[in-house]
């Protein structure tokens, strides 16, 4: 990991923790040494992820590390087993354990008949990646190592992709919820992975369909779609009109109709944006956007800031783009901190959405709207205020009106 002047990427093994952790029934057990998992529990307070007697290591000693030795993971599984009696212990390598090669598989599998809980090994110590292949990890092991085959179908239907690392990740879930609830009458089965648990996980297979929300859970959808035959729509419903087509395709792959008031309803949000163009012509100054955001947040952010007669100047992923399908070639993934610092501090007269890290990097010449982690000061309180959805667009409306009346 090079020098930074703010915040590092969180690795893959951090974007695996946090999407484990929101899974009830279960423990995460680290093999490696406590520093690291100390560490880790305090960033994951930091998301607001519970983790009290939920997440545990082993602690490594130097002659563990150095003669191979795994008694002190065998005898935590078993006291592990004994004392909480989850449904599932997930083994996670850590760093140091991954570097010396220890065999999490091979104990997990030697160690299966000794304890009632399932023993999950997660081979991935902070080496593949960043966090976004972390979470993809993630949700590909629950939905083939947990999921259980079924005929039986219920009116319900999963979300595929919503890590809690997201910022306004519990509002942007119970949005979703609301909107297919008032649009289509239908209840939540599953949520990979935000407020679930191990009985949910194992039913997946019984809902009619997918809503994957990020390109982290593609994969793991087209899996259960060739599994278990279950159709999947992919997007996050961001704007009036994003919201709309989202809504339409869920629509059409159920092959049932909308409550036409809720599409009247988004209709007329639609029609309400249109002066947006006209200010195109009136302004002295272009309505300028730039956007650094998770892959998905910042292609649906993009299109309806452009529905509002913006441009969008800059594009900037987080994370690699290692789990989109086939990425626009305007947004960049910058590897090097310095890179992004540069291009944000030579903004002027733009509407930002981004990281609170990077609208502290802007002068005052610019707007910013915090539309995405990580945060500093910032705490995620409110679970009525998405980013998506209607209710979403409409307080993301309101930042760019004040920026609007700058120009």
């Amino acid at each position: 990991m090079g020098l930074c002047r703010y915040l590092p990427t969180p690795s893959d093994r951090m974007g695996l923790l946090w999407t484990l952790l929101t899974v009830k029934e279960s423990i995460i057990l680290e093999y490696g040494p406590a520093g690291t998992t100390h560490y880790s529990m305090g960033f994951l307070g930091k998301l607001g992820v519970d983790h009290e007697e939920q997440i545990f290591t082993t602690h490594m000693s130097e002659e563990d590390v150095i003669m191979g030795d795994v008694s002190r993971l065998e005898n935590s599984i078993i006291e592990l087993d004994e004392s909480y009696s989850p449904k599932v212990i997930f083994v996670v390598a850590s760093s140091t354990s991954e570097v010396i090669g220890t065999d999490i598989k091979g104990v997990c599998r030697y160690m299966q008949p000794e304890v009632e809980a399932k023993l999950i090994a997660c081979n991935i110590g902070g080496f593949r990646g960043d966090y976004s292949v972390g979470i993809a990890y993630a949700y590909n092991l629950l939905a083939r190592e947990l999921v259980n085959s079924t005929e039986d179908k219920l009116d319900t239907y999963n979300i595929v992709g919503l890590s809690v690392g997201n910022y306004r990740a519990t509002a942007d879930y119970q949005e979703i919820i609301r909107l297919l609830k008032q649009t289509y009458n239908m209840n939540i089965g599953t949520a990979l992975c935000c407020e679930t648990n191990i009985t949910q996980i194992q039913n997946l297979a019984t809902a009619k369909l997918n809503l994957v929300v990020s390109c982290e859970g593609l994969d793991c959808a087209k899996y259960m779609e060739e599994k278990f035959g279950i159709p999947y729509v992919y997007g996050m419903p961001y704007g009036y009109s994003g919201t709309k087509n989202w809504l339409t395709q869920i629509g059409e792959a159920l092959e049932i109709k909308p409550n036409p008031i809720i599409m009247k309803e988004l209709g007329q949000k639609i029609r309400e944006t249109m002066h947006y163009q006209m200010y195109k012509r009136m302004l002295k100054k272009p309505m300028q956007v730039a956007i650094v955001a998770d892959y998905d947040r910042l292609v649906g952010l993009s299109e309806f800031m452009q529905s509002l007669g913006a441009i969008v100047t800059n594009k900037i992923c987080l994370h690699t783009l290692q789990a989109a399908q086939n990425p626009s070639p305007d947004i960049k993934y910058l590897k090097h901190e310095g890179d992004k610092i540069r291009i944000l501090e030579s903004l002027k007269n733009t509407f930002l959405l981004g990281d609170e890290v990077s609208t502290m990097l802007v002068n005052n010449s610019n707007t910013s709207m915090c539309v995405n982690s990580p945060t500093v000061n910032k705490s995620q309180v409110a679970t009525h205020m998405p980013l998506i959805g209607a209710r979403g667009a409409d307080m993301i409306r309101e930042f760019y009106d004040e920026y609007i009346r700058t120009l």
